[in-house]
């Protein structure tokens, strides 16, 4: 209230006018108080709008770094069994290599002892005792090397076998592994774009909080 000229008293008119003056200061009080109580209501309903939005990140964030995961596994299977496949194609071609040596080793041994056979017959030695003793020592030796030679032989195709099969359980367990590859890819980029799409929304949720909480400090600093 106004108060009134000392020893003049007011005038009905200056009465009128200090009361629309009362009334409009405590309209503007009410009007600020109903302004920081929006405020108030605003600030709290962001902070659970952000805390949802916050907790939804998260769960995408969670899925995405599962998915991750997966798909690292995955890959890491994938080299697993093509590294397998590289061994075991190497092998393939050491055993088989092997293989072939050894049967061209027992020909080249069976070989030279016929020739040395044959040479003995052409020019049999003065003393019968000792050509009869070395004509026995290489027939006995032709007869090894003939088995060895067989042995040889036999081996090779069994080797073959062997490691073809190898190479081919390493290949089929290699296209296993490939094949969850790209369905693996396809739901990493979903889930990644489901956490892109959930930060996203969380970055506008909080600009926009921002803005709609400066406009109306804003406000209340104009009243006040």
């Amino acid at each position: 209230t106004v108060p009134a000229q000392p020893g003049r008293p007011r005038t009905p008119a200056a009465e009128e006018d200090a009361s629309a003056a009362e009334k409009a200061a405590d309209e503007r009080a009410d009007a600020i108080e109903g302004l920081k109580t929006e405020l108030q209501q605003m600030k709290d309903a962001d902070a659970q709008t952000e805390k949802r939005l916050k907790a939804a990140v998260e769960a995408a964030e969670a899925k995405e770094a599962s998915a991750r995961e997966s798909g690292a596994r995955l890959q890491r299977r994938v080299d697993d069994t093509k590294r397998n496949l590289e061994r075991a194609e190497s092998e393939r071609e050491t055993g088989i290599k092997t293989a072939e040596t050894a049967v061209k080793t027992a020909q080249d041994r069976l070989q030279t002892l016929r020739n040395e056979f044959a040479e003995v017959q052409r020019n049999p030695s003065a003393n019968s005792a000792a050509y009869s003793v070395r004509q026995s020592e290489l027939e006995q030796e032709i007869s090894d090397a003939r088995e060895k030679l067989r042995d040889a032989e036999e081996e090779l195709p069994r080797v073959t076998a062997e490691v073809d099969r190898a190479v081919e359980t390493a290949r089929a367990l290699a296209a296993q592994a490939e094949k969850p590859i790209e369905e693996a890819k396809q739901s990493f980029r979903a889930v990644t774009a489901e956490a892109d799409a959930a930060r996203d929304e969380l970055d506008r949720a909080k600009l926009d909080a921002q803005n709609r909480q400066r406009d109306l400090r804003g406000r209340i600093a104009a009243e006040e």
